[in-house]
């Protein structure tokens, strides 16, 4: 439901996910259950301002908690072709099969005295993503635009699959690894820029994005005793980039192409 007045447009919202999945990996019949109660609001008080909030209180049965997530950022118009916008926001991943549910006990099959048994984790946190941005929009033309924004995004909350020592059960040797939280944390930032050009034939959008990543808390291995460094990750790409281009010559014939 929109409720709209001059210069406020509110729109709640109610989500409901109920997943079940049968699999003897998991242990037989398990279902995954998300209620939410959602609210989105743009406010324009002015002709240059825009405060838009959006906001998701979830409610999981795996783990059996309460989750807020949100989304928070204003746009001020600095001049008739330049825009400023900053923005916030928090997003929870969602709980998953595998991570909540596994139960399985694996034997080799060439040394059956040795056996893997994987156990997932009902209570494990919630992996999320807080990330803060401030951008820039400057139109050189209708047709022609730059955009510029600078983030900072911090991943909490993970979890893995640990090694834990191994004990006697019977004939067999075995190696549990169950679903703990780890305190590792990832911390990026960068700054992206954005250029379209779009013409009546032709539209051109250009892009790249320079970041840095960092990681608190990292593991050596996924065994036990685990042991936690600091580290400058490189595993994410420092520069990333491209061209999209796109040319209508005549009618409905489209020819596009991207690098």
């Amino acid at each position: 439901y929109v409720y709209q007045r001059p210069m406020w447009i509110i729109r709640p919202g109610f989500r409901y996910d109920d997943i079940t999945y049968d699999g003897d990996f998991i242990g037989g019949k398990h279902t995954l259950r998300n209620h939410a109660l959602m609210l989105r609001t743009e406010l324009s008080p002015n002709q240059d301002t825009t405060v838009v909030t959006a906001f998701s209180y979830d409610k999981y049965n795996i783990p059996d908690e309460y989750f807020f997530n949100y989304q928070a950022s204003i746009s001020y118009r600095l001049a008739y072709d330049t825009l400023l916008r900053v923005g916030v926001e928090k997003a929870t991943r969602s709980s998953f099969f595998l991570n909540s549910f596994l139960d399985l006990k694996f034997t080799l099959p060439n040394n059956p005295a040795q056996r893997s048994d994987f156990t997932g984790n009902k209570d494990a946190p919630l992996m999320s993503a807080t990330t803060y941005e401030i951008g820039l929009r400057h139109e050189f033309s209708f047709y022609n635009w730059l955009d510029i924004e600078i983030f900072h995004t911090v991943l909490s909350d993970q979890s893995e699959f640990i090694r834990m020592t191994p004990y006697i059960d019977g004939s067999q040797t075995v190696t549990p690894s169950s679903y703990l939280p780890t305190p590792t944390k990832s911390i990026q930032q960068g700054i992206t820029i954005d250029w379209h050009y779009e013409g009546i034939d032709w539209h051109l959008n250009t892009f790249m994005t320079l970041q840095d990543t960092d990681v608190t808390d990292q593991y050596s291995s996924l065994i036990e005793p685990i042991s936690f460094f600091d580290t400058h990750n490189e595993g994410t790409p420092k520069f990333y980039g491209g061209l999209n281009a796109n040319w209508q010559p005549i009618g409905r014939w489209n020819l596009n192409g991207n690098i």
